[in-house]
């Protein structure tokens, strides 16, 4: 398979039409052939990743995060977000970045969390004119804040699970965002959720949101993201029908004492 071939699959479950405008996602390094044999799927491209892969035979790096987020003012391998660059290029690998466009897509992040902690009823927290739409909201059986926190912590292998709120409220209708979505619950509340998980919130934000009625369940952003890598994986290897490896991710979120 061809890595234009490859990008043009992957359209049906993280097109490139539902990416954020100040994004970057699609094909951002190709390599020399531009040929797919084998495809390894990571949350971030990091040199340590890109060793990875290509120790295991993966000639295609398919990332959530983007090899290129800010402008590259120079290219230099002593510095840590180019170094993944330098890396790629010297074991001729391409890479397919799926950010916003798989966070925003009817299968991606936010659906995927959602089915897995066992929300039904499943729609977007937000609707855009793009693709799903920004998180997702849904309903489960009710139960204390406490017990589904440590469920989540457990399903998507947590490192940390902040509970800001009643801990004993019994909460039924849930939202949640992968990633940065600590801005957003207004958008929660407005929902209906009676609780909102999502990562990167700020102290302010957790207080007008609590007092303003909203449960708010705190993760860290890779760990909650990345626990819907499995299912781009799983989309990756179906779309394309090649051999596709699902990277483990370096523990990067620091010691908890």
């Amino acid at each position: 398979m061809n890595i234009d071939a490859l990008s043009r699959v992957m359209e049906e479950v993280a097109s490139l039409a539902w990416a954020e405008d100040w994004d970057n996602c699609g094909v951002l390094l190709r390599s020399r052939s531009g040929n797919v044999g084998h495809i390894a799927v990571a949350l971030d491209p990091t040199a340590e990743i890109v060793r990875s892969a290509s120790s295991a035979g993966c000639d295609c790096l398919v990332t959530h995060h983007p090899l290129i987020f800010s402008p590259l003012r120079r290219l230099d391998p002593s510095i840590p977000s180019n170094e993944a660059v330098f890396e790629l290029i010297e074991r001729d690998m391409s890479i397919l970045c799926c950010h916003t466009s798989w966070d925003n897509s009817p299968v991606g992040t936010n659906v995927s969390l959602a089915n897995s902690i066992g929300l039904g009823s499943v729609e977007p927290m937000l609707f855009e004119d793009r693709g799903w739409g920004v998180g997702a909201v849904g309903r489960l059986e009710p139960r204390p804040f406490r017990t589904l926190a440590l469920s989540a912590k457990d399903r998507w292998r947590l490192s940390f699970a902040r509970l800001h709120g009643d801990p004993e409220r019994m909460v039924s209708k849930v939202a949640l965002c992968g990633g940065s979505g600590g801005s957003l619950w207004r958008d929660a509340l407005a929902a209906g959720a009676e609780l909102y998980i999502t990562a990167d919130v700020k102290y302010h934000d957790v207080q007008d949101a609590v007092a303003s009625g909203l449960s708010v369940l705190e993760v860290d952003h890779g760990e909650m993201e990345w626990a819907s890598m499995g299912d781009l994986a799983a989309h990756v290897g179906r779309l394309s029908g090649l051999d596709t490896l699902l990277l483990e991710r370096p523990s990067c979120s620091g010691e908890l004492v």
